[in-house]
């Protein structure tokens, strides 16, 4: 599966201006109503909207964070909290 940055043909590294430049050029060449396919276009729509926006940007390059730390070593766990949630009783 392809990610987002390959989509658009740019570097994870890529900043704005490069990924808008990269987006309008593969939307220019791809638009159905230029004779491009329909499923390719939706694809570099959906790249550059995530990589477009700084926040949806962030999120797709750490998703681990989208989850409050869950997991991460500077975040307490407790394995009690979890299963009292579920009113599972050890």
């Amino acid at each position: 599966m392809k990610t987002h940055y390959e989509t658009l043909g740019v570097s994870k590294n890529a900043n704005t201006d490069e990924i808008k430049r990269a987006y309008r050029k593969l939307a220019g060449q791809h638009h159905p109503d230029k004779g491009g396919d329909k499923n390719k276009f939706q694809e570099i729509q959906v790249a550059y909207g995530i990589l477009g926006d700084d926040q949806k940007r962030a999120q797709y390059d750490n998703p681990v964070a989208q989850f409050g730390g869950f997991g991460r070593h500077d975040t307490p766990f407790d394995m009690d909290a979890i299963f009292n949630m579920f009113g599972a009783r050890f």
